[in-house]
């Protein structure tokens, strides 16, 4: 449910400190001009695996958690993503539905990047792929580790790792 939003939102900043970083002003403004602010209450599913992709999102404030849900209905967080960081881009390169379930964790606002305005900026900016490229690249890196340490590391490192990053997510 979106909410009134409360906190005012600077899209230039934000997004100069996020996945805009050090591109030029003119295209900074462009995005800017094209994303709409969200805000919206604690619980709120923002999109649920495996539907199709409207957008992506850079977090303005608060936090997002991403899940995963079993065949017997236990939700498993995989991630809690804050301001400035983005999310659902995925969906947008490949193509694919959506990978994981994403929720408002606490009252959030976001700036929301329609599908058809980001192809558009796409084709406008080529500059934009290749920094998503860089992005992926670094995201795809740092799963990389996890996978590496999740065969190699002992199990009482891997449940030290899992018990702390659970303590951080828990409010």
């Amino acid at each position: 449910m979106n909410i009134p939003v409360k906190v005012p939102v600077d899209k230039l900043a934000l997004l100069r400190e996020s996945w805009l970083a050090d591109l030029r002003e003119d295209v900074v403004e462009e995005v800017a001009a094209c994303a709409s602010v969200r805000a919206v209450e604690d619980g709120t599913l923002l999109h649920a695996r495996g539907d199709a992709c409207d957008g992506f999102y850079t977090i303005a404030y608060g936090a997002v958690r991403f899940t995963r849900t079993t065949a017997d209905g236990h939700a498993t967080t995989i991630a809690v993503l804050e301001q400035p960081n983005w999310f659902g881009e995925i969906s947008l390169f490949d193509g694919l539905p959506r990978t994981h379930d994403a929720h408002a964790a606490g009252p959030t606002v976001l700036l929301f990047h329609a599908k058809t305005d980001f192809k558009r900026l796409l084709t406008r900016y080529p500059v934009i792929y290749e920094r998503f490229a860089r992005m992926l690249s670094l995201r795809l890196r740092a799963t990389f580790d996890l996978v590496e340490e999740a065969a190699v590391a002992p199990l009482t490192q891997r449940l030290a790792r899992r018990l702390l990053e659970l303590a951080q997510l828990e409010p």
